[in-house]
């Protein structure tokens, strides 16, 4: 199997309907011109462990997988990298990585969270100018961290690490509209869900740019 092609009238693997991996595989075959459950079937078959089980015994062709984790599978599993979702020709933005709070806490001590994300644009910005020194502490932190998974870790994640924060309303629109399959009726929306006023602020102060000094 070499391309995204050859993956017609085969099965991929998740770890359940409705989950992250489900949404992520519908989107990714979506965007490379494959139908799913039509031009390609989608088994529930369990968490990545699973998944690389089955795919070992050729149960699956293929499973989505959080960037360089199957690397991480004890004695190595032959594989190749069809695709990356940060490589399509219109990239869906998802978003991989959420900072989450409540509207209450949120309301009560602003100037906490404020200082969180700050810390998390720095880190962002420590890890995409950083590469080895961001290897050696996932190194650090990530037992099992073998070289292949550092590297192929890194340069996935280096993609998706935005400069300025903003969560995307089509991005959460994908992962909303396929929640809402599961709770007919409910009436939460995309701008209930994102509060931006912290990043825009941060970035209007100037805190990014002298960050980044100003590149």
């Amino acid at each position: 199997m070499k391309t995204p092609e050859d993956l017609k009238g085969k099965s991929i693997g998740i770890s359940r309907f409705g989950s992250v991996s489900d949404v992520a595989a519908r989107e990714l075959l979506k965007g490379l011109g494959l139908r799913p459950q039509e031009d390609v079937k989608i088994l529930q078959v369990g968490g990545a462990s699973e998944r690389a089980a089955g795919f070992s015994r050729g149960v699956i062709a293929g499973f989505p997988s959080p960037p360089g984790n199957v690397n991480l599978i004890p004695g190595g599993l032959p594989h190749r990298v069809l695709a990356d979702m940060a490589d399509l020709k219109k990239p869906y933005p998802l978003p991989f990585i959420c900072a989450v709070t409540t509207k209450s806490y949120l309301a009560k001590n602003r100037s906490v969270v404020k200082r969180v994300m700050m810390a998390l644009i720095e880190a962002s910005h420590y890890f995409k100018t950083n590469k080895e020194g961001a290897q050696k502490i996932v190194a650090k932190y990530l037992r099992g961290a073998n070289k292949a998974y550092l590297d192929s870790s890194y340069d996935s994640t280096f993609k998706i690490l935005e400069r300025v924060p903003y969560t995307t309303r089509e991005g959460m629109k994908i992962q909303l509209d396929d929640a809402l399959k599961q709770a007919p009726g409910s009436k939460v929306t995309v701008d209930s869900l994102i509060d931006d006023s912290i990043v825009r602020e941060i970035e209007k102060e100037g805190f990014i740019d002298r960050i980044y000094g100003r590149q």
